[in-house]
């Protein structure tokens, strides 16, 4: 198991974990320190997905002529005892929002041409 992918205690908070994540994941970019200017978090207490969570994390007004935003999904699922209950991280994703092009204003899974 790694670092990136160890437990994150339940009394940490999704959105502190999920950019304890994100900062995990991107530790190759030199924009790990970056700014971001919305976090969510979403639950699914659902039969399909029960004790699952999603935290979006966005940064925009990026200094770049095609991307204007990122958004970063990353989901968690709960698990433990009830006095040792934690998320475990269970995917990850990015997000583009283009600046120009017929893609512009529209997020995408692609880098922007």
């Amino acid at each position: 198991m790694t670092y990136a992918s160890a437990p994150c205690p339940i009394k940490t908070g999704l959105i502190s974990c999920g950019l304890e994540k994100l900062k995990l994941i991107n530790s190759s970019i030199n924009e790990v320190s970056a700014d971001y200017d919305l976090a969510q978090t979403f639950f699914f207490p659902s039969k399909a997905q029960p004790k699952t969570a999603v935290v979006v994390i966005t940064r925009s007004g990026l200094m770049d002529d095609s991307v204007s935003a990122e958004r970063y999904r990353i989901s968690f699922t709960l698990k433990g005892t009830p006095s040792e209950l934690s998320w475990h991280w269970v995917q990850y994703g990015v997000q583009y929002q283009c600046v120009r092009g017929n893609k512009a204003g529209i997020w995408t899974k692609n880098l922007c041409p």
